[in-house]
């Protein structure tokens, strides 16, 4: 179960796509302008957006730059801009694929799911790392205080040769002015 925003002008399509999902068990909001669509993201979480590029008020192109501002949802882009440049531009401003209409749903909902899946593994992944970031940073101290404490004992050691030093130097003047002081 995911949630889903599906964007998209077109009353009919919007149904089907919220008709489609809904069966697979997602949640579905819907917008039908780009504006719409940027308050909707900006109030709640996504899983997956579905973005019509041919939109009212604010294009999909500058839906998609303004999400990637800020997010790294999965952006399925869905438009009859059929072209490669619209294809190109769509994926370079920051979509992860791009799907020409008319579509089989089936196909849709397949993308939709394999986008998902690696939205998930990406999360774990950064989940992972974050905790190996952790475990190398807790490890990295220890070997910091290890190494704290070996210069202290270093420090301790020579401290220590020094006050032999300075006793076996200061013996003997010792042991004269205890005689010295003994014959008196």
């Amino acid at each position: 179960m995911a949630n889903i925003l599906v964007v998209d002008d077109e009353p009919l399509i919007v149904k089907g796509l919220k008709f489609s999902l809904e069966q697979e068990g997602h949640i579905i909001d819907t917008s039908f302008d780009g504006n719409d669509a940027l308050e909707n993201i900006k109030s709640k979480d996504y899983d997956i957006i579905l973005l019509d590029l041919m939109l009212p008020i604010i294009d999909g192109f500058e839906v998609c730059k303004k999400v990637r501002e800020t997010s790294d949802v999965p952006i399925i882009i869905l438009s009859a801009k059929g072209e490669d440049i619209s294809k190109i531009k769509g994926l370079e401003i920051g979509a992860d694929d791009y799907i020409t209409k008319p579509f089989y749903s089936e196909v849709l909902l397949k993308r939709v799911e394999v986008h998902l899946k690696i939205a998930r593994l990406m999360s774990e992944l950064k989940h992972v790392n974050s905790n190996l970031n952790k475990t190398v940073k807790e490890q990295v101290e220890q070997i910091r205080q290890k190494d704290e404490i070996i210069v202290q004992q270093s420090k301790i050691s020579a401290m220590a040769s020094i006050i032999d030093v300075i006793t076996i130097q200061w013996k003997k003047p010792l042991d004269k002015i205890k005689l010295y002081l003994q014959s008196l």
